[in-house]
């Protein structure tokens, strides 16, 4: 946030003459208004039950309405539906309220209302005002408190948003897992509540429990035969540790990704060899979907923009992450490929840009040792 411009040439005393606004609305996004409970969503009361409250007495939903009171009015809104449906929350206006009552929120001042208008409509208070309306948001916003009096402002903005009280801010921080589980989905809120307070020996925090369950996760569904969910837990385990900076260990999950995405593995797909007749229609499938084009990329997009950032960071040099991509996915088995470990490589590396093209030479091999399936 940029330093403040308090400007010392302002209407005497603190005021403008006359009301030029008398009101100013801000339009709300459009949102969801939530009036009754759909019937397959559990009641609030049955997700308490085996919910524990933080040291401060707040439950999981109530801790997140904290993070989100900044973006709502003291009356006149409507809430978004995840309300409803992951958290159970009919009446979020009653939340609002118990957490004013209890110190964890309080109504906000002006200021906050004028953080909510649009750079234009702040920027024509100060025309109004006779102001110089030019300069970032924060300093035009304190431009508008020092050109006007505190009683003009009042009567142009009389209804306020919540702000957070120095508890609230205390609560949020102290459990941090509530917002990140609720931007990230890897496990719910409730999940992680019972692990935290009910599961837990070892006192694991929650990002330490996130990574068990990650692992968990990957063991039953590489146990189920359901390699495409394996593979995008893996993708999330890559994510996760690039958030911890852990790069070279997001750099060995991410070509775990690239492996199983140059596969042709997908859910449920089980060692057919002894169906002749499944193995060919798989393996027609796959030649289709790989190799109607001897130069077209066969890795994601996304997963080459990742790559590429984690090769900038790891700060290697061409030849050791060469080295490195070769080695690393020739530890990952999988009991059937369309290509190879070097010829995964090959690919990878060619996209980067880092060995010289050779996906055509490697789908060529490729697609001759499929065909050679076919003639068994």
């Amino acid at each position: 946030m940029g330093l403040f411009d308090f400007f010392k040439s302002k209407p005497s005393p603190k005021a403008v003459k006359g009301n030029p606004v008398n009101t100013v609305s801000v339009s709300p996004k459009p949102q969801v208004q939530i009036e009754q409970q759909p019937q397959e969503v559990p009641s609030l009361q049955s997700r308490l039950q085996n919910c524990t409250p933080s040291k401060k007495g707040l439950y999981p939903h109530e801790i997140l309405m904290l993070a989100y009171a900044h973006t709502y009015k003291t009356n006149g809104n409507t809430f978004q539906a995840f309300w409803t449906y992951k958290y159970s929350v009919l009446k979020p206006q009653s939340v609002l309220d118990s957490l004013v009552n209890r110190g964890f929120i309080k109504v906000g001042g002006v200021k906050g209302c004028l953080e909510k208008l649009k750079v234009s409509e702040i920027k024509d208070l100060l025309t109004k005002a006779n102001q110089k309306n030019t300069g970032k948001k924060a300093e035009l916003i304190e431009r508008v408190l020092d050109s006007y009096s505190n009683e003009v402002l009042e009567n142009m903005f009389t209804v306020r948003y919540y702000e957070l009280t120095n508890t609230g801010k205390e609560e949020l921080a102290e459990n941090e897992y509530v917002q990140y589980l609720h931007r990230h989905d890897y496990l719910s809120v409730w999940e992680m509540n019972f692990y935290l307070h009910h599961d837990n020996p070892s006192h694991l925090d929650y990002r330490d429990i996130i990574w068990r369950e990650f692992n968990k996760q990957s063991m039953e569904h590489f146990k189920n035969w359901d390699f495409g969910l394996y593979r995008n837990t893996r993708l999330n385990m890559y994510s996760f540790l690039v958030e911890e900076t852990k790069y070279k260990s997001a750099l060995h999950h991410l070509l775990e990704v690239v492996a199983f995405d140059l596969s042709g593995l997908g859910n449920g797909e089980k060692d057919l060899m002894q169906n002749s007749f499944l193995r060919d229609k798989r393996v027609e499938f796959k030649m289709v979907n790989f190799f109607f084009d001897e130069e077209e990329a066969v890795i994601p997009p996304g997963i080459i923009n990742y790559m590429k950032k984690l090769y900038d960071v790891l700060g290697m040099s061409e030849n050791e992450f060469r080295q490195y991509v070769y080695e690393d996915l020739a530890t990952i088995k999988i009991h059937e490929r369309v290509f190879s470990s070097e010829e995964c490589a090959n690919i990878l590396l060619s996209l980067l840009g880092i060995e010289e093209r050779k996906i055509k030479n490697s789908k060529k091999v490729a697609e001759t040792r499929l065909k050679a399936m076919l003639s068994v």
